[in-house]
């Protein structure tokens, strides 16, 4: 089945494969990496490379080989009708589940720093309606609102991750320490494991650039430049506050802002900024998760017109996003839908790849 026809720029998918990346990542640490690993919590963070990188390379290559064409169009070449039903099935369901998910953890941090008494719900249904509506303009127009946000976004990401480093304390990270193997393993499986997620961009849009080039380089690099954000977002707090003042705080990142006040701000506090910020990632990402997930559930279950479907998928997101649950609970369904689409978005397609590989060998 073909989807709605859509062309995006290098740019523009580049840009959305870093934003994704970082996402709300940095809220969702919950300090775990620093109650186990201390000044060494940003090293946790080296398997979400590694899965970020392999994915960019699992997805820029399927691009490559199929130029001009997304996933829905030629996973049923590869597949089959039947296996490439549940290929898009399951790729749609951990696409459209990112949704809630990220937007529960965002409006768990509004709440936290800005609206402590204001329902969960009506945070969540006000951002999912804005979005939904961008969605129903089609992949270009969330494109555009990324470009027309970057300026703003990459300034407020500098104010908030360079500002601190005045405040940097160097000792705190040169005494280092020895390397704590034994509570290395249980946050190599929590939340840091698939953090990287950028990679499920190029899977979706990557065959549908207006350019056909390679994008397997330019994805990595924008790959490795969320990373580098979000291993900021661990060590700065250990710089600027210690590992062990860090470690009992709900959100490290917030508790780093907070101690900085610029007067020529018009917000003053950093922590104001970092959640103007990170609305706007958010608007992005969630636009993207929500169409995507719609888009390719649609086309496994053979509806041609996938825009009337918006609004159950909006109203999927505000019901699931707003269901309030301990943090325990949460870090586990991080965990669980990390695997979701490492499984989804790598295991998945690389046998597209495989498959695709051999029987172009045997035709030869």
């Amino acid at each position: 089945m073909k989807d709605a026809s859509f062309r995006l720029s290098r740019r523009q998918v580049i840009l959305l494969v870093f934003l994704v990346t970082v996402c709300v990542t940095p809220f969702t640490y919950d300090s775990v990496m620093l109650v186990y690993l201390g000044r060494w919590a940003w090293v946790g963070l080296l398997p979400a490379l590694a899965v970020g990188l392999l994915g960019c390379a699992v997805a820029g290559s399927l691009a490559a080989r199929f130029p001009g064409r997304s996933v829905i169009d030629y996973a049923p070449e590869v597949l089959g009708p039947a296996g490439a039903r549940i290929f898009l099935l399951l790729l749609g369901l951990t696409l459209l589940t990112g949704a809630p998910g990220n937007l529960h953890i965002f409006a768990r941090v509004v709440r936290f720093a800005e609206l402590p008494r204001t329902s969960p719900y009506l945070i969540v249904a006000m951002f999912t309606a804005v979005v939904t509506y961008t969605c129903y303009g089609g992949p270009e127009v969330i494109a555009r609102a990324a470009e027309v946000l970057a300026p703003l976004i990459i300034g407020g990401l500098l104010i908030i991750f360079l500002a601190p480093l005045a405040t940097v304390v160097p000792y705190r990270l040169a005494m280092l320490g020895p390397f704590p193997w034994a509570s290395y393993w249980l946050p190599l499986v929590s939340s840091t494991s698939g953090t990287a997620r950028g990679f499920l961009v190029l899977l979706v849009v990557g065959g549908r650039i207006r350019d056909h080039e390679d994008l397997r380089g330019p994805a990595m690099a924008a790959t490795l430049a969320g990373w580098v954000l979000l291993a900021l977002s661990l060590a700065l707090p250990v710089a600027v506050l210690g590992a062990t003042f860090a470690a009992n705080l709900r959100y490290p990142i917030l508790g780093v802002t907070g101690t900085i006040t610029f007067h020529w701000l018009p917000f003053q506090r950093i922590t104001t900024v970092t959640i103007l910020i990170w609305q706007m990632i958010m608007y992005t990402v969630l636009a993207f998760y929500l169409w995507s997930g719609v888009l390719v559930v649609c086309a496994a279950l053979g509806i041609r017109n996938w825009r009337p479907w918006l609004l159950a998928g909006g109203a999927l997101t505000i019901y699931v996003a707003g269901i309030p649950h301990a943090p325990s609970v949460q870090r586990d369904l991080i965990d669980a839908w990390n695997f979701a689409v490492v499984g989804a978005g790598i295991m998945l397609p690389a046998p597209l790849l495989l498959l695709h590989r051999g029987r172009r060998q045997a035709s030869l």
